[in-house]
């Protein structure tokens, strides 16, 4: 009773008014008090007395309750129409629960794109993530809140989307069979793939196919893949809005 108590109402009356609002609590009373009385050793006047007490506000309240009757004879309509009044204004009145929770830190992402938070088809975004979590908060001071993540279908299969308190802070599209090869400046010749900017520092990249990691590690790009792409481009976001 007293976790629950969410009203200003004081305890004394709380405790009254459950205890007699109906017969069960003085019914469980009776039957303890009555099992008590007849243990051997214990006061068996004091309890069964108190048992058949008891009991018999516990018939009472069940059978003939007059204070409760009075008042539903004298003023139903008044009741019904409070009552009736109450439920309106509660319906008008604004709660939280009435509005859609807003994300501290939202990653959206395509449906192509699911598979990299999944682990059970080898994503590995949810451990990078962690990590990422894990140095900010060394780093800074304080615990970088979770990272809500969720598939949106408004967007581009291999495109994501980041939000910080609901607001759109960054998106990009990747290809998670891809990999993404980044021109360091230090390229001696350029490399076969999809033309793109490295979402977290706007540098020069390319799209280029697994298979071409080597070749292109090579010729001077550095090579990392989707999930790099994603976490690196939240790192960047977060230490930008860190305050």
């Amino acid at each position: 009773m007293v976790t629950r108590n969410n009203s200003s109402e004081m305890m004394g009356a709380q405790v009254v008014r459950q205890m007699f609002a109906g017969p069960r609590a003085l019914g469980v009373a009776a039957g303890i008090l009555f099992v008590m009385g007849i243990v051997p050793g214990m006061l068996h006047v004091a309890f069964t007395g108190l048992a058949l007490l008891a009991g018999a506000g516990a018939y009472y309240i069940s059978h003939y309750n007059p204070a409760e009757a009075a008042s539903q004879l004298d003023q139903p309509e008044f009741k019904s129409n409070d009552s009736e009044e109450g439920a309106a204004a509660a319906s008008d009145e604004l709660d939280w629960k009435d509005l859609m929770p807003v994300d501290s830190i939202g990653l959206e992402v395509g449906h192509r794109l699911i598979s990299l938070v999944n682990r059970a088809q080898g994503g590995e975004l949810l451990g990078r993530i962690k990590g990422i979590r894990k140095k900010l908060s060394q780093d800074l001071g304080f615990l970088i809140p979770s990272v809500h993540i969720r598939d949106d279908l408004d967007l581009t299969p291999n495109e994501y989307k980041l939000s910080l308190s609901g607001g759109n802070v960054g998106s990009a599209e990747v290809y998670p069979e891809r990999d993404m090869a980044i021109n360091s400046g230090q390229v001696d010749r350029k490399a076969q793939g999809l033309e793109t900017k490295y979402p977290a520092f706007g540098l020069d990249a390319l799209w280029i196919e697994k298979s071409q990691k080597d070749q292109a590690e090579s010729l001077g790009y550095t090579v990392i893949d989707a999930s790099t792409v994603i976490a690196t481009h939240l790192n960047s976001i977060l230490q930008f809005h860190c305050h």
